[in-house]
């Protein structure tokens, strides 16, 4: 009883933490998240959409339309080849999008590398 083990209550919030680290980050062969989005989540990224392509943000404008495209199931290779950046810049913007939402898809906060 004094050991620990993975389904400890001690191990077990640590361990699905390290786990979803894994999966954000792309560890451990995963190669896709799928983002499924509510209709509101969906209706606000596309205003932020129009509002950055009015004010000339391209790449916001590429960080949202990328997101958008995962939440539609399109393959990360193909979103990347369409929006002209490499896949791990998809990676770094979904991760972003997962943990602050659409906030995390600004500049500033892209740089502060949330997982590792």
């Amino acid at each position: 009883m004094g050991q620990s083990s993975f389904f400890s209550e001690q191990n077990f919030h640590k361990n699905v933490w390290r786990w979803l680290e894994l999966r954000l980050t792309g560890g451990n062969r995963c190669k896709k998240i799928r983002i499924t989005m509510t209709n509101l989540t969906r209706k606000s990224l596309f205003k932020l959409l129009q509002k950055s392509q009015k004010s000339g943000n391209i790449r916001m404008s590429k960080r949202i339309m990328a997101i958008l495209a995962i939440g539609d199931g399109i393959l990360y290779s193909v979103i990347a080849n369409t929006l002209n950046v490499c896949e791990e810049s998809i990676r770094l913007w979904r991760n972003a999008f997962l943990l602050k939402g659409a906030q995390g898809l600004k500049a500033k906060n892209l740089l502060e590398n949330p997982v590792n």
